[in-house]
């Protein structure tokens, strides 16, 4: 019974816990084997691109919601889905 725009922005915030406990898992790892200082940058870089990616997919997506039905995002996942498990 919720809206199409409510549902999508739903399921983001559900993710959010499952981010975060994958990431505190990683502490360890982290801890142990340190980004050494002259990669710093690079690893930076990457946050901020993956944070303005993901941003996008979000507003895209809840575009989508809103404007037309989610046929076209789900043959779109198949695709990218098939491609990563072959190439993956």
């Amino acid at each position: 019974g919720f809206s199409r725009e409510f549902a999508v922005k739903f399921s983001f915030i559900l993710s959010i816990p499952a981010i975060l406990g994958a990431n505190i898992l990683k502490i360890p790892e982290l801890i142990s084997t340190p980004v050494p200082s002259s990669d710093i940058f690079a690893y930076a870089l990457g946050m901020v691109t993956a944070a303005l990616a993901g941003i996008a997919a979000m507003k895209l997506l809840i575009l989508i919601s809103r404007k037309a039905n989610f046929r076209f995002f789900s043959v779109y996942c198949a695709i990218v889905g098939l491609v990563a498990v072959i190439f993956g």
